[in-house]
């Protein structure tokens, strides 16, 4: 996997890149991706994220995260006799930092458990799932918690 990440904000985010990387690989992991998967990750504050969701979405509001899937679905043949077959990239990833912030503190957690859990779902989302039927929420839901608990990322 080759993960592009940019830091829009005014904050050092460093502590978090590893838990970006490591939930993003595992998450494609738990999805079976075998393709050379490639993904852009920018993290933002709350203007910047409200701006997008405007814009893309016609939501003028802050939210925790956006994805940006470029692929309406998955490559058929994600593997030749000769290792992999092509590359992949699967889309965009806006997270919000203002908002993982606050969430973690909501939900008595770490800002790095918060981010890993948006980086999971918007990855997911970058596969194709969604949560606007509840069938799916479930299906999504236990997509997410398997790669947190994989991860050792634990709700504390």
């Amino acid at each position: 996997m080759k993960l592009y990440l940019e830091n829009r904000t005014g904050h050092n985010i460093e502590e978090y890149e590893p838990v970006i990387r490591r939930v993003a690989s595992e998450t494609l992991r738990v999805e079976g991706i075998k393709f050379n998967a490639e993904i852009s990750i920018s993290v933002v504050e709350d203007d910047e994220i409200r701006q997008l969701n405007n814009q893309h979405r016609g939501k003028d509001s802050v939210t925790d995260c956006l994805s940006f899937p470029l692929l309406d679905r998955l490559p058929r043949n994600t593997r030749s006799r000769r290792g992999v077959a092509h590359n992949a990239l699967l889309g965009d990833v806006v997270i919000c930092l203002d908002r993982a912030i606050i969430q973690a503190e909501e939900f008595g957690h770490s800002i790095a458990r918060e981010i890993g859990f948006l980086t999971a779902h918007s990855v997911l989302h970058l596969l194709g799932y969604d949560h606007e039927q509840p069938q799916d929420e479930v299906a999504m839901i236990e997509k997410q918690q398997k790669v947190m608990r994989n991860l050792g990322l634990y709700r504390e």
